[in-house]
């Protein structure tokens, strides 16, 4: 690697690297080497260069300026964390938490207790080598989202860690379950609430478009937010019945809100044919009829990086006029993409956008 190259790695659920990889030839970063659920490569352009990682719909984290570390065993593991970390916090004055996110790939089998054995035993050594930057450490295996600056690793196998000073997370976390939820699908709305930082209030109006059985209608009842649940299908679990739900039975792509007030909220989970189901957000989001909006977009049979690449087109009619429009490829995603935005003004509550599954 020259002078001129930095180290990168990213990392995503097991069996998607592949469209993470092409996300980074796209985004002009150059592979050189992957395994079950990471790419590692370089960003050319030396230090001043910045990665475009804050759109990598598949990436749950990178890490920009990354370091191997070598090591068989966890004992010189640790070690040699606890040096690297010596080096990097050397003339760094700590003043207050910072992020220590060691993460693992999902396989090979066992790499995650090695992850947590190596971690306990480098955080003892390091309180008695830096006792106050040691007491301020903030551990998590998951990054918060957006730029952090701390310690940041990944192993991605049993002799091979990638650390850093810098990680940009994408907001993936996995969910608890609700007894009451009507369905799996229930965990992919929670995780975009996460994300976003943003959930429906008391009051607030939703349109759940494809609802049944109510996995996301349940969610935002739960919140005490008033639903319209728009399915030919039934309800179940928590949402069937429930006196804050109003369920329409009819085609969801033929719905339109009644009314003079705009919904709070417009929740799409529909499997059907993902452009098919763009048009029908377009509309929606043209049309002014929502002020936030959560949808998945199924891309079983479709390519999901030309979805994404038609949905950051600079002029798409829906994308375009969505405030902090994000993609991800959430924890609880599999075949499908999450999109979420807001269309309020300045100052009203922010996006998101996910990948989910069901």
């Amino acid at each position: 690697m020259s002078e001129a190259e930095r180290r990168i790695i990213s990392w995503c659920r097991s069996g998607y690297e592949g469209f993470l990889a092409r996300e980074w030839a796209e985004a002009g970063l150059e592979v050189r080497e992957q395994g079950p659920g990471w790419v590692a490569g370089v960003v050319a352009g030396g230090a001043e260069a910045t990665p475009p990682v804050e759109r990598l719909a598949f990436a749950w984290a990178t890490i920009p300026e990354a370091t191997a570390l070598a090591g068989e065993t966890v004992a010189v593991q640790a070690t040699a964390l606890e040096a690297w970390t010596g080096r990097r916090f050397q003339g760094v004055k700590v003043e207050g938490p910072w992020p220590l996110v060691l993460a693992a790939a999902e396989s090979p089998k066992g790499l995650g207790r090695r992850r947590g054995a190596v971690q306990e035993l480098y955080q003892r050594r390091l309180k008695q080598r830096m006792a106050r930057v040691a007491r301020l450490a903030r551990g998590d295996a998951i990054p918060p989202p957006g730029w952090s600056e701390g310690v940041a690793g990944f192993f991605r196998s049993f002799d091979a860690i990638e650390v850093g000073p810098r990680i940009f997370g994408g907001g993936q976390r996995r969910m608890a379950d609700d007894p009451w939820a009507p369905s799996r699908s229930y965990l992919k709305v929670e995780e975009a609430f996460h994300l976003l930082g943003l959930e429906p209030t008391v009051g607030e109006r939703v349109v759940d478009l494809g609802a049944a059985p109510g996995g996301w209608t349940y969610a935002a009842l739960k919140r005490g937010a008033l639903v319209e649940a728009v399915d030919n299908g039934p309800l179940k679990g928590g949402a069937a019945g429930h006196p804050g739900v109003r369920h329409c039975k009819e085609d969801a792509f033929r719905y339109r809100p009644s009314g003079d007030a705009v919904p709070d909220w417009l929740f799409c989970d529909m499997v059907e044919d993902p452009r098919r189901i763009i048009d029908l957000l377009a509309t929606w989001v043209e049309a002014g009829w929502c002020r936030h909006l959560v949808a998945n977009l199924k891309f079983g049979r479709d390519d999901p990086l030309a979805l994404i690449g038609l949905l950051h087109q600079c002029n798409h009619p829906l994308t375009s006029r969505l405030r902090d429009c994000k993609l991800r490829h959430l924890w609880h995603d599999r075949e499908e993409l999450t999109l979420v935005g807001t269309t309020g003004k300045r100052g009203q509550s922010p996006i998101l956008a996910l990948v989910n599954a069901n």
